[in-house]
């Protein structure tokens, strides 16, 4: 009881999904344990509840936790569970999460949380294929001796970027997750 107050009053914003699920893991073999040695004891079915309920809380938690969400993603999950999930407020804790019966939506959260992984994906290699172009430099040399005219020497490792540019580019273009960025591409 003492432990799942602990987690209950822990503020979401600080919640270290991985620590968690490790106790939970711990707890969930002494409770199978404890069932197994006083299987009529109302302590251990008690327990085994808290055990449980937080075990399946955590996917939901962990998909909320995702660095990857923004503004747009929260406004999906705001609007199916028709409520407002106030993250950045000190008083948002884990127990309040719960109680909002977020465990319900726990599938279509993490189809959104990871939707705004795979799109954080395509912007980070779009913005990769930027910074490769940004840091290009063009060799232009004067022809034949002339002050006026200009031409670009050596055009090989252009071309081979451009070639990887364009695959880069095919790729974000054709994956499912583009919408949001399809107009930068």
């Amino acid at each position: 009881d003492k432990l799942s107050k602990v987690w209950n009053d822990t503020q979401f914003s600080e919640i270290d999904v991985e620590t968690i699920q490790k106790e939970i893991q711990v707890y969930n073999k002494v409770a199978l344990q404890s069932e197994k040695a006083m299987p009529e004891n109302p302590v251990v079915f008690q327990l085994k509840d808290v055990v449980i309920n937080f075990k399946n809380t955590m996917p939901v938690v962990l998909a909320l936790r995702n660095k990857a969400l923004k503004e747009r993603h929260w406004t999906k999950i705001n609007e199916l569970i028709g409520q407002t999930l106030e993250l950045d407020n000190e008083d948002f804790t884990l127990g309040r999460l719960l109680e909002m019966g977020v465990g319900q939506y726990t599938e279509d959260i993490q189809d959104i949380s990871g939707k705004a992984t795979a799109e954080l994906a395509l912007e980070e290699m779009l913005d990769k294929a930027k910074g490769v172009w940004q840091d290009t430099q063009l060799t232009v040399l004067s022809y034949k001796d002339s002050k006026d005219v200009f031409i670009l020497g050596g055009v090989d490792e252009v071309i081979a970027t451009l070639e990887d540019s364009l695959v880069t580019i095919s790729t974000i273009a054709g994956s499912r997750y583009v919408g949001p960025i399809r107009d930068e591409v």
